[in-house]
């Protein structure tokens, strides 16, 4: 976002209701706790990357899939999210 742009945004946060206060905190938190591990998750990634199939830490971004950054490992090749070998892998709503 360009810093003008997002200035202008902050200025007119202050001049939103209660109710709307609230739904824009409800929508940077996460609506629910699984949205809350997944990005619990996505953190631990950029603290202490490791692929889930070879343990390398030679890892790359490699887009995203369902608003969750996929990434490469450069060891064995193979594509994972930070939920890949956990009980929350392949869960859907």
């Amino acid at each position: 976002m360009i810093p003008a742009q997002f200035r202008k945004l902050i200025a007119e946060l202050e001049h939103l209701t209660d109710s709307q206060t609230r739904y824009v905190e409800k929508l940077l938190k996460g609506t629910d706790s699984v949205s809350q591990l997944i990005t619990e998750l996505e953190e631990r990634m950029v603290e202490n990357p490791e692929c889930p199939h070879c343990h390398s830490s030679l890892i790359n971004r490699h887009g995203k899939v369902n608003q969750m950054q996929r990434y490469r490992c450069k060891n064995c090749g193979k594509t994972f999210v930070a939920t890949t070998a956990t009980p929350l892998a392949r869960l859907r709503y």
